[in-house]
Formats: C-alpha cells, structure tokens, sequence
C-alpha cells in the first residue's frame, strides 16, 4: 500500500501547470457592484455555435478579489 502511495505521489509532482493566460478576464458591472470572472473558449469557437456552461464554484481557498486564485 505504501508502494502505490508513493507512486501516486510521484506522478503529481510531474504534472505540468495548466496554462492560465488562456482564460479572459472579464468583468460585470450592475450599479456599484463588479463580479469579475474568466472565461476560456473552445477550440476553434464559433459564436454561431452553442456550447454547454461549466462553472467552477471555487471552495474558501480561493477566495479573493485578485481574479488569479481560482486559476
């Protein structure tokens, strides 16, 4: 058991950072209030297209006005 730990373990460690300067940074402004957020397209995106919405709803960890954390 402690074999396959380790080997789980290493495997992370190798895993390369996702690529952050993908995701826009945008912005909703509703009277004095901004909700900052990211949006990464699809490959070859066509506006013509529909394509499903996946929200990350991020946990405390992430939490902060810098719109960085949550990448």
């Amino acid at each position: 058991m402690f074999s396959l730990f380790m080997g789980y373990a290493s495997t992370a460690q190798e895993t390369p950072l996702q690529e952050t300067s993908l995701y826009e940074k945008g912005q909703f402004i509703s009277g004095q209030d901004t909700l900052r957020y990211r949006i990464l397209y699809p490959e070859n995106f066509s506006e013509d297209t529909s394509y499903p919405l996946v929200l990350f709803l991020h946990g405390s960890g992430e939490r902060g006005n810098d719109n960085e954390k949550q990448l």
